[in-house]
């Protein structure tokens, strides 16, 4: 007879429901254990990245920073960057000003969606000092969900704003992030994670699953979330006296035109209006001169426009002149760029 078959049959159960038990505790220490060396590792990492950040802060004084926030329009997708709007912009900088120590700097983290940027902008405003932000976000909002606080303005009290709330946790959660990485991570994924912009996590894709949001939810909700993100990092920036512009996209309706300057002039920021530099081409069936073949992403030469839109306003406005003057006006200048804390 089997040690098993001597129990009484109340007893199988009871050992069954004690075995099932200890694995599940060992299984949640498993993955608790995990979370906290994640935690750990990337806690180390963050250090040595602040670590490099306070040496370039050393730097950063001797600069004059522009940070430009926004996402694969800003940061130029499909483009060496040196052709994205904002290298071509730093580059009209030098060359009007004369001064080498100017850098347009776009954020390591380029943001997915406006929450994505408001999360980090206090970091980048002491990381990078800037004197002046342009920010061009919003286009992403309604499918990159990731991080998103889009649940503070969905209907309160839905199971499904609750079950977004969930989600929204759960992206944060290390090991979720890894087991995503790992089960998309494999053959050619792991391929197009590495030359575009995949690997993000499953609430970032398009076109978003339908069981994310409350249904029917209309575009309300998505206008407070650019509203509340975009006003908090203009806020911030104000505070912490940097100038801001906003800009509106080429060739994209969302956020509507009319929020972008209701915001502008909510605020006192100069709006830049590129899409008025590019319905000519649009209207006249020349827009492959100025976009790739999505009609959304500016080439190099689209990018020029935004650029030189840019630098209009930044001189109409005066936004730099109480950090910098144009060589040889007021002062004289040494025409070595390194005299002038160049790098």
């Amino acid at each position: 007879m089997t040690p098993s078959a001597s129990l009484p049959a109340p007893a199988r159960p009871k050992r069954r429901r004690r075995l099932l038990t200890r694995l599940a505790l060992i299984l949640f220490g498993l993955l608790l254990c995990t979370e906290l060396a994640l935690r750990i590792a990337g806690h180390f990492y963050q250090k040595r990245q602040l670590e490099a950040l306070e040496q370039a802060r050393s730097e950063n004084a001797k600069r004059l920073i522009i940070l430009a926030m926004g996402e694969s329009t800003t940061g130029g997708l499909w483009l060496p960057f040196e052709d994205s709007y904002p290298k071509q912009l730093e580059r009209k900088l030098r060359e009007y000003y004369g001064r080498q120590r100017i850098k347009v700097i776009v954020p390591p983290h380029i943001g997915q969606n406006t929450s994505h940027m408001v999360h980090r902008f206090a970091g980048y405003l002491r990381d990078f000092q800037p004197a002046l932000v342009i920010i061009m976000a919003g286009v992403n909002n309604t499918w990159s969900l990731a991080e998103s606080n889009l649940g503070d303005f969905l209907p309160p009290g839905h199971w499904q704003t609750h079950l977004f709330r969930l989600r929204r946790w759960s992206d944060d959660v290390k090991v979720m992030r890894l087991a995503r990485l790992l089960a998309s991570g494999t053959g050619e994924a792991w391929r197009r994670m590495g030359r575009d912009l995949e690997g993000a996590p499953m609430m970032t894709q398009w076109p978003p699953k339908p069981d994310l949001l409350v249904k029917g939810v209309g575009p309300e909700p998505f206008l407070q979330l650019w509203r509340s993100d975009v006003g908090r990092m203009i806020e911030q920036a104000q505070a912490a006296g940097t100038k801001v512009i906003l800009m509106t996209y080429p060739n994209y309706d969302d956020p509507p035109l009319a929020e972008i300057e209701a915001m502008a002039a909510k605020w006192s920021v100069p709006l830049v209006e590129n899409h008025k530099s590019f319905a000519p081409f649009l209207e006249e069936n020349r827009a492959q001169e100025v976009f790739f073949d999505d009609l959304r992403h500016p080439n190099a030469r689209g990018y020029g426009i935004v650029a030189d839109n840019v630098l209009r306003c930044i001189l109409e406005n005066e936004l730099l002149a109480d950090k910098i003057r144009v060589k040889g006006e007021h002062e004289s200048a040494s025409e070595n760029p390194a005299a002038d804390g160049s790098s």
